[in-house]
């Protein structure tokens, strides 16, 4: 029984080896290639002319930057005369502060809506370079000019040099919570 299986299994490897060796050996026959066919010549149709659109359909894209996160329009330098040194008649609303940036509601004084300005943008020609939890700071060429958050009349306001951190414990006057 045991002599058996090494005698099936030499000769099956004995008549595989003899297929290789045929594949290798043998010659292969010469395959012809189709004769190819021409077709008939067909004259190809007249290409349309192409006129872009007028760069004024562009304007839009040109306006706001596609590379440009706040997608704002690219301000053009400007020549400073006395009315660029005025400090811009705005106020500030409210600040947001946060890991992804500072940002805040200013109003100008022509304008029925406040608007949301983040830190290195600009409102009336002044950039935001700073913003705090109490004022903020615009700035035009080497000119600064600092804002205020106006409390309500009659409205005591918190005091917001004073932060507490999470978990920290709330200040003894404050009410609790229910």
């Amino acid at each position: 029984m045991t002599s058996l299986v090494p005698r099936s299994l030499l000769a099956v490897v004995l008549g595989l080896a003899g297929v290789v060796a045929y594949q290798v050996l043998a010659p292969v026959p010469e395959i012809p290639d189709p004769p190819a066919q021409t077709l008939p010549a067909r004259a190809a149709p007249p290409i349309a002319s192409y006129t872009p659109p007028p760069r004024e359909s562009y304007a839009v894209v040109n306006a706001r930057p596609l590379f440009d996160a706040a997608r704002r329009p690219i301000a053009e330098a400007q020549a400073l005369d006395a009315a660029s040194l005025a400090p811009p008649d705005v106020s500030l609303i409210g600040v947001i502060i946060g890991p992804r940036g500072a940002v805040a509601l200013l109003r100008a004084a022509d304008a029925p809506a406040a608007v949301t300005v983040r830190q290195g943008e600009s409102i009336k020609g002044w950039e935001l370079v700073q913003v705090t939890s109490d004022h903020v700071v615009l700035r035009t060429g080497v000119n600064t000019f600092t804002i205020s958050i106006r409390g309500a009349k009659g409205i005591p306001q918190p005091d917001l040099k004073k932060q507490t951190a999470p978990g920290d414990a709330a200040p003894a006057s404050a009410p609790a919570a229910q």
